[in-house]
């Protein structure tokens, strides 16, 4: 009875602890969110005169584009942050995730102290009040210009036809387009990273930089290439900047070289589309700094898992596949004859048997045909487990191994 009551204590303590967590975390958010939509409501009421919003007029417009950055940062950390935080936990819960991190600790401890070490680690990278803060600049930003040029247009503060001035100078049409250009960038990023869960506060900082260095590069490169197009490259200029902000610095390295005649330091590949077949999936992990499968197969999968918006299990088999070609470049092809794409599926081929925290390797093994190269492989893939460099990836990648180095016995 004693027992029987300790348990009901600790489930009814757990269940308290979780809901805490979840309603401090539901008011934090609501409040930032609150806070950035306050800022944006005194924006509004303190420049209601000069840059009108309402009654609707041109300058609604305006607002409408200013507001959409702020308004879309505050949706998405209300509504869509937990979606991205709880497919993990459910995987991660799912699949036992948690002993990898804390074996021998009771279930519910582990569970709970894994849920709580998921939950630091994403309020690092998904930091609400940097997102927030850098959504109202990305909004300022596009704020001011867009007043600029409703004023070089002489807009209207009221609804009635749209006359516009005979003669307007060229700066201000190249400059606008290459604004205009990024403006639009920026809106096909933030819409397509906001339906895949993938907005990061670096996010609105991409866009806050991308529309100031587009809106001038814009510029800049019209008197490069003066040619009769050059509104148009001024627009897809800003355009791929917002899209894609190394786009500017190629070009703009390109340009160089070719007008001083120097000779650049040659840019170094990447290789990760060895194993990921994403272009998306390629820049969240560029954006993080890994550039090479060496880098991503070393990586934290936890902090993988945070920073990708795809699956876990695409996530998991990307990795897999990572650990295959940076161990074994030299014999990816003879492995793939052999139908072994993954690490995991080799280590299968070479293991006997998981037993009590060990493993048993088979004698003679026969993978590609070549006794030498398949002693070879077994040789290294022995002193690749044994090292534990990857111990806990292997956790997360192989059930075999964590039912044997990391859950509890049956």
């Amino acid at each position: 009875m004693e027992a029987l009551l300790t348990r009901g204590t600790a489930i009814v303590f757990d269940w308290i602890e979780q809901l805490t967590e979840q309603i401090k975390d539901f008011y934090y958010k609501s409040f930032v969110a609150y806070l950035m939509f306050g800022a944006c409501v005194l924006a509004v009421i303190g420049l209601q005169s000069d840059v009108p919003i309402w009654p609707l007029n041109y300058y609604s417009i305006v607002w409408t584009l200013a507001l959409f950055f702020p308004a879309s940062a505050g949706f998405y950390l209300i509504f869509n942050l937990r979606v991205r935080l709880n497919e993990i936990l459910d995987i991660a819960h799912r699949n036992q995730f948690h002993f990898v991190y804390y074996p021998g600790v009771p279930e519910k401890q582990s569970e709970r102290r894994f849920t709580s070490f998921l939950r630091q680690r994403f309020a690092e990278y998904f930091n609400l009040i940097e997102l927030a803060g850098f959504s109202l600049i990305a909004g300022i930003i596009a704020f001011l210009p867009a007043v600029f040029l409703a004023n070089q247009f002489s807009v209207p503060h009221e609804l009635k036809p749209l006359i516009l001035p005979t003669k307007i100078d060229g700066w201000v049409i190249t400059h606008g387009a290459s604004f205009l250009g990024g403006l639009s960038g920026a809106f096909v990023l933030i819409f397509k990273r906001y339906r895949t869960f993938d907005i990061y506060p670096s996010t609105y900082l991409q866009v806050a930089v991308a529309l100031m260095a587009g809106t001038f590069a814009g510029g800049f490169l019209t008197m490069i290439w003066s040619t009769p197009q050059t509104t148009f490259l001024a627009f897809a200029a800003g355009f791929l900047t917002s899209i894609n902000v190394n786009f500017l610095p190629r070009l703009l390295r390109q340009q160089f070289a070719k007008l001083t005649g120097a000779e650049l330091p040659p840019e170094i590949p990447t290789d990760l589309s060895l194993v990921i077949k994403n272009s998306e999936a390629i820049e969240s992990l560029n954006n993080i700094s890994l550039f090479s499968v060496a880098e991503f197969s070393k990586t934290e999968a936890i902090r993988i898992y945070l920073n990708m918006s795809q699956p876990v299990g695409v996530i998991n088999g990307w990795m897999d596949e990572a650990l295959l070609h940076y161990y074994f470049p030299t014999r990816i092809e003879a492995l793939r004859q052999a139908h072994i794409h993954r690490f995991t599926q080799l280590m299968e081929a070479l293991v006997d048997k998981y037993l009590g925290g060990t493993i048993t390797w088979r004698d003679n093994v026969r993978i590609s045909g070549d006794p030498v190269a398949d002693g070879d492989i077994l040789t290294s893939m022995k002193t690749i487990v044994a090292s534990r460099f990857h111990h806990r990836l292997l956790g997360f990648l192989s059930d075999n191994y964590r039912q044997a180095y990391f859950l509890p016995s049956p």
